[in-house]
């Protein structure tokens, strides 16, 4: 979807004389102009029109929109949307637009200003190509990405092209704009906790709601399984509701999630089927384009396995729940490509100078600097700090990247990132948001494992007798023996790592070629000596390097993609 505001006649012109995107015009007048440029077979767009409004939803939206026409100024009156959505209301009368994303901005929504127009799009590629905007590197957004493999609040790589924050209302009239969160997990954190007890049953039937919400109308559900808690707690309860579908897992032996997963798809009647954990070699450059060409090149390479078994899947099912539990689970940050120093910035508020010693970027003092204090957690307490970088970065920027990229193939949901649920697990006083000292971190991990041994028990008590991927049934997760068997289990792993070869996975043979062609070492971005250094290794990196790498490559292709048109 691509909307533009304003008068601007001759861009408008422009548009319009380009016969593929005149077929796609949904809505025009002298004021604004709207586009669906999706795919066909993906044109999930909701439109509305009376005398006084037009009104057009992209994406899945649960709530039934009730008068979306009644533009008044409250705030409130979006709260009660949920799902993964943009949309915009424009007021005829008024010539004002209200521009609205989901609760965790999971879907991507991007504008710029042109003189007194605004030109606002669901895809970078298609804003830069309408509008011929000047691409300009935004130096601070770069160190951003260096540092933290995000942008913090609304920036990207371009001066001048901004991304709207997680639910936030964007309004347009007369060539201004304005900005107003109508969700924030910020002011959730500061509320009272409910007691332990009570957010358990909260999550455990909000979990339930949610599931049924999406299920409803669908006749084929499938369901990501692995040998973890977030799936067999989703396995649960559609159990509970009767529900029988099919069931993916990794076709890897060397895995133990794949064991798992076949015995809980034997019990409880879903038929399993093996998906490759990795792409084939000759594949996996074909894949990783098309990835970044749906996702704008913020899709991680790491993920390729993933994208490529969804895609498989296809049109198999009606929708596909994952499960992407981390913050429930009070894990520090969702996944290990997140190096170190964005742990310790967070945890431990290090100087710029410290910070930016390891990833392969030419910074300078200033724009570290600068990209350190843009940040919207300043005002916060160390962990609310992490639990906010957690919703607003890591979720919105990996989570929901994987997700929006999925969701071409078929309709993919993450219940356990359903605002819904992150609002109760906020406000419960096990959430990581309410941790005085990292010391008790493990503890809390534990104590929040057990919200989900409660929604199994209380869904599909059956499933705690299969044991975990870690080798123990979940009842141990509920005492010492746990962090006994946790500690085990990590030094089995660590000595298993060291013993057995690892070899190098399809994404990062194709992340080595990219980055020893010639062209890579005459940018003015990168560290050379560092990379070459790296490159020169035979033996597999370690994950912070190889992240750290991974960080370069695609910023590369981002280059060759959106400045040089390659």
């Amino acid at each position: 979807m691509t909307i533009l505001c304003g008068k601007n006649s001759f861009l408008k012109n422009k548009i319009l004389n380009l016969p593929l995107l005149k077929e796609k015009s949904i809505y025009e007048d002298n004021d604004i102009l709207i586009l669906n440029n999706r795919d066909e077979n993906h044109s999930d767009i909701l439109i509305g029109s009376n005398t006084n409004c037009v009104f057009v939803a992209e994406g899945n939206i649960l709530k039934k929109i009730h008068s979306p026409f009644q533009m008044g100024d409250d705030i409130d009156i979006w709260n009660h949307l949920e799902g993964y959505f943009n949309l915009l209301v424009w007021d005829k009368i008024k010539k004002r637009g209200i521009f609205v994303n989901d609760k965790l901005g999971l879907n991507p929504l991007y504008y710029t200003i042109i003189g007194n127009s605004m030109a606002i799009s669901t895809r970078l590629r298609d804003l830069l190509n309408l509008t011929g905007a000047e691409k300009q590197i935004d130096t601070i957004a770069l160190s951003q990405f260096a540092l933290f493999n995000y942008f913090l609040g609304s920036r990207t790589f371009i001066k001048g092209i901004n991304r709207l924050e997680p639910g936030t209302v964007l309004k347009w009239e007369d060539g201004k704009i304005t900005h107003e969160r109508y969700w924030d997990a910020g002011n959730i954190i500061k509320e009272e906790p409910l007691l332990e007890e009570e957010a358990k049953e909260k999550i455990s039937e909000m979990l339930h709601k949610v599931i049924s919400e999406w299920i409803l109308g669908k006749k084929r559900i499938g369901i990501l399984l692995s040998g973890g808690y977030d799936s067999r707690a989703i396995l649960a309860c559609l159990c509970k509701m009767g529900i029988k579908g099919y069931a993916y897992t990794w076709d890897n032996p060397k895995i133990k999630e794949m064991g798992v997963a076949k015995r809980l798809a034997e019990r409880t009647g879903f038929s399993l089927k093996y998906l490759p954990f990795y792409p084939p070699i000759e594949l996996t450059a074909e894949l990783i384009y098309e990835a970044e060409r749906k996702t704008d090149f913020l899709f991680p390479f790491f993920h390729i396995g993933r994208f490529y078994a969804v895609k498989i899947i296809g049109n198999e099912v009606d929708v596909l729940f994952s499960g992407q539990g981390e913050l429930i689970r009070a894990t520090p940050l969702p996944n290990d490509y997140i190096n170190k120093n964005t742990i310790s910035w967070i945890l431990k508020q290090n100087t710029s100078t410290t910070a930016g010693k390891t990833h392969f970027f030419n910074l300078s003092d200033e724009t570290t600097k600068i990209a350190f204090d843009d940040s919207i957690y300043k005002d916060f307490r160390t962990y609310e700090k992490l639990t906010l970088f957690l919703l607003y970065n890591a979720y919105r920027n990996d989570y929901g990247i994987l997700r929006y990229g999925e969701g071409r193939f078929t309709t993919v949901v993450m219940p356990f990132l359903d605002a819904r649920i992150i609002e109760i697990l906020l406000k419960s006083p096990i959430s990581l948001a309410r941790l005085k000292s990292w010391n008790k971190n493990l503890i809390t991990t534990f104590k929040n494992r057990n919200m989900y041994f409660e929604i199994i028990r209380k869904n599909a008590p059956e499933l705690l007798e299969i044991p975990l991927d870690r080798g123990y049934k979940p009842k141990y997760d509920n005492c010492y023996l746990g962090i006994l068997f946790t500690i085990i289990w990590g030094l089995r792993e660590t000595l298993s790592s060291k013993i057995i070869k690892v070899s190098i996975s399809p994404w990062e043979n194709f992340m080595k070629n990219l980055l020893s062609e010639k062209s890579i070492f005459t940018r003015e971005f990168y560290d050379q000596k560092k990379i070459l250094k790296s490159l020169r290794k035979n033996k597999p990196w370690e994950p912070t390097e190889a992240y750290e790498l991974e960080k370069v490559a695609r910023f590369e292709l981002w280059l060759r993609s959106f400045i040089e048109n390659r």
